[in-house]
């Protein structure tokens, strides 16, 4: 009888981890393993899956570790592909793929997000008992998890989705700029819609696109369609996208802009390098991890990401103008300033 792999993915749904997923699933083959998924993909197109679908909620995730627990064997392979470890202590050997960089406490923009990362930083440290190998897709994340979990063994694979990059790419560019990211603070939306305002404000206005999810990110986009109109900032935004179409955005696009504050790997920063778009980015190491960018900026100063946008635009640098004063005029000024 065949030795299982399963594939363990009850939470993924709609993130950036579907898109890794779908690409795992398709390229399963028949072989020496019986491939099977639990999660809430659609196995239509997996021939050689066999598909369990994942229930919703609380008690439907305690269903799938039960399950997981009771159909794991000796010699069968267990990839948990939603970040947590598993529940239980399974028979098989167990692997993690982390695709979140909060799960370390290395990244000091998690400090403040919220109780939700927090409380699932202390069950992950709790699980991670039950995790022979962990999954890694950068180098950087590799260092960081050494310091925190240096006797689990660990695996650099950074899974990218094959991209026919002539089906995608075009001479007709309907966006200067394209950022395609979840709603998440990290994701630094905010300072980018102020670098839009702050542009509009000198006169310029610079084509953006920015993909997001309908439902979960629906805050954020009423949000940003209220600004753009009262600045009438040249924003368009589009949800719910399958990759494919995505993908054909990046074609239709000069630029990615990318200001989010961390990453684990940052598959959009590959994919826009593979296409041909030029990258304009955070000055952290997640990105100089991936790609070279064009022009990189300071994803905490507002400045910085105007002059970036300023200078691949084209437009004349925004600036202070200052009148500069020798040191009598300065000392003059002082005590002026004091009467």
């Amino acid at each position: 009888m065949a030795k299982k792999f399963i594939i363990y993915a009850p939470s993924i749904s709609e993130t950036g981890g579907s898109i890794l997923l779908d690409e795992l699933l398709k390229s399963a083959s028949k072989g020496d393993y019986e491939f099977i998924s639990l999660s809430k993909r659609n196995g239509n197109t997996h021939p050689w899956i066999k598909f369990i679908n994942a229930r919703k909620g609380f008690l439907g995730r305690i269903h799938s570790e039960l399950w997981l627990y009771k159909n794991s064997q000796p010699g069968s392979i267990v990839l948990c592909f939603g970040n947590l470890p598993p529940l239980f202590k399974l028979k098989g050997c167990t692997m993690v793929f982390l695709q979140n960089a909060f799960f370390l406490n290395k990244f000091k923009y998690f400090e403040n997000f919220s109780f939700s990362i927090f409380f699932k930083k202390i069950i992950f440290k709790a699980l991670t008992r039950n995790i022979d190998k962990v999954i890694l897709q950068s180098g950087l994340m590799a260092e960081i998890w050494k310091q925190s979990y240096p006797n689990i063994e660990l695996i650099v694979l950074p899974i990218v989705p094959a991209i026919d990059c002539a089906k995608f790419q075009t001479n007709e560019k309907c966006y200067d700029f394209i950022y395609v990211a979840t709603g998440h603070g990290y994701k630094n939306h905010t300072l980018l819609i102020n670098a839009w305002i702050n542009l509009a404000r000198n006169g310029f206005f610079p084509r953006l696109c920015l993909v997001l999810r309908a439902t979960s990110d629906a805050q954020l986009i009423k949000y940003i369609k209220n600004i753009a109109a009262e600045n009438s900032l040249s924003i368009i935004i589009l949800a719910d996208l399958v990759h494919n179409d995505v993908l054909s955005v990046y074609g239709k696009s000069k630029c990615l802009i990318y200001p989010s504050l961390v990453e684990s790997f940052g598959l959009p920063l590959v994919e826009a390098s593979l296409l041909g778009l030029d990258i304009i980015a955070s000055d952290l190491d997640y990105v100089f991890e991936v790609c070279s960018p064009t022009i990189v900026f300071n994803p905490d100063c507002l400045g910085s990401v105007v002059r970036a946008v300023c200078k691949y635009m084209g437009y004349k640098i925004i600036g202070n103008n200052y009148d500069y004063i020798n040191g009598k005029d300065y000392i003059a000024k002082i005590i002026e300033g004091k009467r």
